[in-house]
């Protein structure tokens, strides 16, 4: 079966950048303030700049080093003071999993989710990803259920977003299925009114939202669900099994396939909304700690410096 055009941009993308990736510039030095500006590359330039959601990331630390975040260095490259890998996507996405147990030496942490990774790599340790997506508030909140088809196929539940198109005269409360800038290849009337831009806080304007990760994997959860918590929405969720590790699941409507989905979304009512309120305002203020990745991982660095900065004068 050949793979559609938007399946591939993934590997056109990363094989450029690997090119991109190969002449590199020594460390400047440090500031006035004794600090190092880290390098940054990532197999995608929009991880690093990620429009109004995300600044590029300039960590700052008290010794050199790099991050790496979701890709590799090129083979002989030699470090520029300490490594980081950070793993962000799951394997399903990156495909990076066995390659980076394979070259943890390589590196003096892993960052990652991946409990596979975690298992068998001494250096790896949790980290989750979170992130945020929307800024501010919702001009309404009005009872229903939303949802955004995007254009991505690559994984299951890529294809299961796309296949709850199929699936929309089923759902018989208010339905707002966005789609996302580029249409998603659906095919719909020019007057569709449910197209989404660059505002994702439209998709919150209801009660319900129906947040579908990339993977189902442990530890693993995104905007997709943080977005809801943020907005007092609740998820109709396919994602972390583990998501009661932080956060509370009375705030949250589980489900594992389409039909599950459709289910839910047709036993949806104002009176379960308001029911489950207590829930949503404990689950916003633990979204909190999970918004700002570029914090988190600056903090984290910082604390790996120390650590290391310790060890060398022990």
């Amino acid at each position: 079966m050949s793979r559609n055009k938007l399946d591939v941009f993934g590997d056109e993308f990363r094989a450029r950048r690997e090119k991109e990736v190969v002449e590199r510039v020594e460390p400047a030095g440090p500031d006035a303030d004794g600090l190092w500006l880290w390098r940054a590359e990532s197999t995608f330039h929009f991880v690093l700049e990620y429009g109004p959601y995300m600044n590029p990331w300039r960590f700052k630390l008290p010794a050199p080093g790099e991050i790496w975040v979701d890709c590799l260095p090129p083979p002989g490259e030699k470090p520029q003071g300490m490594r980081v890998l950070f793993l962000a996507e799951p394997n399903v996405v990156s495909g990076l999993r066995w390659q980076a147990i394979k070259q943890r030496r390589r590196f003096d942490c892993i960052l990652t989710f991946d409990r596979w990774v975690r298992a068998l790599c001494r250096n790896a340790e949790l980290f989750p990803y979170g992130t945020a997506w929307v800024q501010g508030e919702p001009k309404v909140k009005e009872f229903g259920v939303s949802t955004v088809i995007g254009y991505k196929r690559q994984t299951r539940l890529h294809r299961m977003r796309r296949r709850l198109w199929n699936y929309r005269d089923q759902i018989q409360v208010p339905v707002r299925m966005y789609a996302s800038g580029n249409r998603a290849n659906l095919d719909f009337d020019d007057d569709y009114p449910w197209i989404l831009g660059g505002d994702k806080l439209p998709m919150f304007e209801t009660q319900f939202h129906i947040a579908i990760e990339n993977a189902v994997q442990r530890d693993f959860f995104t905007e997709k669900i943080i977005d809801c918590f943020l907005t007092d929405t609740v998820p109709i969720y396919v994602g972390c099994p583990n998501i009661g590790r932080y956060f509370n699941q009375k705030g949250i409507i589980h489900v594992r396939s389409l039909k599950d989905v459709v289910k839910a979304a047709n036993s949806v009512t104002p009176e379960l909304y308001e029911s489950m309120r207590p829930a949503m305002e404990d689950n916003r203020e633990r979204a909190g700690q999970w918004i700002n990745l570029e914090g988190r991982l600056q903090a984290t660095l910082e604390r790996l410096v120390g650590k290391r900065k310790l060890a060398a004068s022990a």
